[in-house]
């Protein structure tokens, strides 16, 4: 995927933000497309954005190209419309756009653990130097954002991490679990990476690693959807 189009992406997540849509959670693969571009069981399938980088051996092709113009068909019309409506733009026909979760106690509740103030959150939000880059600057320098990292939100680019493991626990993840009610759930190795901004307003998911996909493809034995945490969308976590 060319950087420019990582540009478009990152700006509309922002957009909502600034517009002040911070409270409605729009997941943007879930969006229904638009019905000038039906979905077909032949459009290629979306991989996991890991550590970063889009992987190779999935370039964009058209079939995805006019998907994601689509979905941000969809997510434009989703911030103009009330919540019920916008709701409605979903896969599943939600009744609100707004996410169940509007507590951060559910993190723990799941089996999320965050990460804040780490030094081994670093990251380098402009082009490639000593460390790999996310070639930010211009989507960064538009929004009127700052491109450093800080501790303080407020005047930088604070960063966090979201793990569905405890990166604290000597225990192997295949060996990690959690209890919600009465049912014993396993850590799926899931992880998410953010930074936020509270200065003009923006947060920014930046690694992704979903709970379904680390569940089936990392763990031994794989977690199936069953076994799946309650709360795993990524836009519920932010």
């Amino acid at each position: 995927m060319k950087k420019d189009t990582i540009f478009s992406l990152v700006t509309i997540a922002l957009l909502v933000v600034r517009k002040g849509f911070a409270e409605i959670r729009l997941e943007l693969p879930e969006l229904l497309l638009n019905s000038s571009h039906p979905a077909k069981e032949e459009d290629t399938p979306v991989p996991d954005y890991i550590e970063g980088i889009w992987p190779p051996e999935f370039p964009a092709d058209d079939n995805m190209w006019k998907d994601f113009v689509c979905k941000g068909d969809n997510l434009m019309k989703a911030m103009q419309a009330s919540d019920a409506n916008a709701g409605q733009l979903f896969s599943s026909g939600l009744l609100s756009a707004q996410s169940v979760w509007m507590s951060s106690d559910a993190l723990a509740t799941w089996g999320w653990h965050l990460y804040r103030g780490d030094d081994s959150l670093k990251v380098n939000f402009l082009e490639d130097g000593d460390e790999p880059g996310h070639s930010l600057r211009a989507a960064l320098a538009a929004l009127g954002l700052p491109n450093m990292p800080s501790r303080d939100a407020s005047i930088g680019l604070e960063v966090a991490r979201v793990d569905h493991f405890d990166d604290h626990m000597s225990k192997p993840i295949d060996e990690q679990t959690y209890t919600v009610g009465e049912k014993v759930y396993r850590a799926t190795g899931a992880s998410l990476k953010i930074t936020i901004n509270t200065g003009v307003g923006a947060i920014i998911r930046l690694e992704l690693k979903s709970p379904e996909f680390a569940g089936r493809e990392d763990r031994t034995p794989p977690i199936d959807k069953s076994g799946m945490p309650g709360l795993q969308r990524a836009s519920d976590i932010m």
